[in-house]
């Protein structure tokens, strides 16, 4: 869409040095080398998008530096004044950027007098905390799996107990909320301490000892067939793969093939396949397997786990007081 490019803007206002500012501070604070920007729309004529879609080397996604975006806040803004929430995902290999969303005052005040030290916390609506903990992350298969297990214990105690998946976008400071009911307002902060949790960090490096993932039953490669459980999906992977492509295009969101996998591995769960058929589903179904991974069964098998674990996150808990 042409007016939805980006554009080059000669002056600044005053509003958009406030948000320039807003943007320094929470970028500091933040630290990550790179950003992925996502415009949310709360207008049913108008589409959501994700700012770098595209735009990268031979089609890619192109992530931005803090500087980078620093020079598209004329434009943001207008995306905003049209009726589309700013949100941001710090890209950055070094580090995982918990957030813990839908917090009051008092359970903000709660988790840091349990020593929780967030990196950033700011307020999207009156009353409404938001807390960004920084995390070193390692090179490990299983390291996604891992990280969205704190970041789910983490707001089932104290904020939004529907939240799971510790790469998940937060607003950009200085940008109003066009969600309904929240009368336009700014995104501010709280506080911006830039610091690294070391409560999470040790958190997590018990979880990391702690975690250990079924094994994926042995393939014999002149048999599929006899992968897990004949026929496991009989065509339903490839089906609800179909499906997340379509809406993907319809919404406009990121495809790449290891998302739409993980997308239809949702779906399968949800519909009531366990962790073994839905990896065999994979295995057997996606694409070009083989040559876009070189531990197909790995993959295969991480991709059904981390799906169960978000769908789980997402089920209502057992009729019993919520954490």
């Amino acid at each position: 869409m042409a007016s939805d490019a980006p554009i080059a803007e000669k002056s600044a206002s005053p509003a958009t040095v406030a948000k320039l500012k807003a943007w320094s501070v929470q970028s500091r604070a933040l630290g990550s080398p790179h950003y992925r920007l996502t415009l949310k729309s709360r207008r049913n004529d108008l589409p959501s998008f994700n700012v770098g879609k595209g735009r990268g080397a031979d089609g890619a996604e192109r992530f931005y530096t803090a500087s980078d975006v620093s020079g598209l806040i004329p434009y943001l803004s207008a995306q905003n004044l049209k009726g589309r929430d700013i949100y941001l995902t710090p890209i950055d290999p070094a580090h995982h950027y918990l957030v813990v969303d839908d917090m009051t005052p008092e359970t903000l005040k709660s988790m840091t007098a349990n020593g929780w030290r967030p990196a950033l916390v700011q307020e999207s609506s009156a009353g409404n905390r938001q807390a960004i903990l920084k995390v070193p992350r390692i090179d490990s298969p299983h390291e996604q799996s891992v990280a969205n297990a704190l970041v789910v214990s983490l707001n089932r105690e104290y904020g939004d107990p529907n939240f799971s998946g510790a790469i998940h976008p937060f607003r950009m400071a200085g940008f109003a909320n066009k969600k309904p009911g929240r009368d336009n307002a700014f995104t501010r902060i709280i506080e911006a301490a830039g610091v690294i949790c070391d409560k999470a960090r040790d958190a997590l490096a018990g979880i990391r000892a702690a975690f250990k993932p079924a094994p994926l039953p042995r393939i014999d490669r002149q048999d599929r067939g006899s992968i897990i459980r004949p026929p496991a999906s009989g065509g339903a992977f490839s089906r609800a793969r179909s499906m997340i492509l379509g809406l993907a295009m319809k919404h406009g969101w990121t495809v790449d093939e290891s998302r739409l996998d993980f997308g239809a591995a949702r779906l399968l769960n949800e519909d009531g396949m366990s962790v073994d058929e839905v990896a065999a589903g994979i295995l057997d179904e996606s694409p070009r397997l083989t040559e876009r991974h070189r531990d197909p069964q790995g993959y295969a098998l991480r991709t059904a786990q981390n799906a169960a674990l978000r769908q789980g996150a997402q089920r209502p808990p057992a009729p019993s007081p919520k954490p």
